[in-house]
C-alpha cells in the first residue's frame, strides 16, 4: 500500500470479495465516506452487523441453508 498512502483495508469476514455487488449497504457507506474524505479513518462499526450472505449453488439452493 506504499503507492496508495491513503488506502484503508476493511475486512468483511462473511460473504464474497464482491461486497458492493452483493448490495452491501455497509460497504457502500464505507466506500462513500472514504471517497468524500480519504484523509479520515473510515467508520467500520457496521461491518460486524453485516449478515452473512450465501452463494447460490448449481442446484439452486443457497450455502448455509
Amino acid at each position: 500500500m506504499a503507492s496508495m498512502p491513503q488506502a484503508q483495508l476493511v475486512e468483511f469476514l462473511s460473504g464474497s470479495h464482491v461486497q458492493l455487488g452483493e448490495i452491501n449497504l455497509c460497504a457502500a457507506s464505507i466506500m462513500t465516506d472514504f471517497l468524500a474524505a480519504p484523509e479520515r479513518q473510515v467508520l467500520t462499526e457496521c461491518v460486524s452487523d453485516t449478515p452473512a450472505l450465501g452463494f447460490v449453488l448449481p442446484d439452486g439452493t443457497m450455502t448455509g441453508e
